[in-house]
């Protein structure tokens, strides 16, 4: 995340220029890991040579194995397939968006039951900007207890979306979800598309 600093009248304010901490793709399914062995991964998912190599990730208390290229995790499991972005870029979106069109095309008879987009952010106190003012402005308390995370939801046509804030005195943590109930045709845009809202929220308000 970068800072800025603005003048305002004759107070400073500080600014980001809004980058996500963590981007991730979610696919629910009933996956068969055996067919993201490396050789698959880097030739028709990243378009590799087959020379080239691919750096293998494990799990060794969940015994789960994960491949990871260029700052593109990719984590097959039976039941879902994550596809996480290392140091969020534009770029890297357009690549993750390829990869997930290129797995369903290239795997349309796997049973696909939802799919989640997940944009994490964290704010320290020095970060300011509508949303956030509006959160540190919360004061609900019942006798001692204190809010420390709040959900919001909206439906739109083709997904849903869920803000879910973790506060604390020094820090906000914002997760977005965009979650798609079934599966549509998405374009290599929609990761970056959804960047994109969440920076028009923080931006508007709304």
């Amino acid at each position: 995340m970068l800072i800025l600093q603005t003048l305002k009248g004759n107070v400073y304010y500080i600014c980001a220029i809004m980058i996500p901490n963590q981007v991730s793709v979610i696919i629910l399914g009933n996956w068969n890991p055996r067919i993201f062995r490396p050789f698959w991964i880097k030739t028709q998912l990243f378009g590799l040579p087959p020379e080239n190599e691919i750096q293998g990730l494990v799990n060794f208390d969940e015994l789960d194995f994960a491949f990871e290229h260029n700052g593109i995790t990719l984590f097959p499991k039976y039941n879902s397939l994550e596809i996480q972005i290392i140091e969020y870029s534009q770029e890297k979106g357009l690549i993750v968006g390829e990869l997930v069109k290129k797995i369903l095309e290239l795997l349309p008879q796997t049973p696909i039951k939802a799919l989640g987009v997940n944009i994490k952010y964290n704010f320290t106190n020095e970060i300011s900007n509508i949303v956030l003012e509006q959160l540190r402005s919360v004061n609900l308390k019942i006798k001692n207890l204190e809010v420390n995370q709040l959900k919001y939801s909206s439906v739109k046509e083709l997904y849903v979306v869920n803000m879910i804030c973790e506060l604390s005195p020094s820090i906000i943590n914002i997760n977005f979800n965009f979650h798609y109930p079934r599966i549509i045709e998405f374009t290599k845009e929609f990761i970056n598309d959804h960047v994109s809202e969440t920076k028009i929220i923080f931006e508007n308000g709304k």
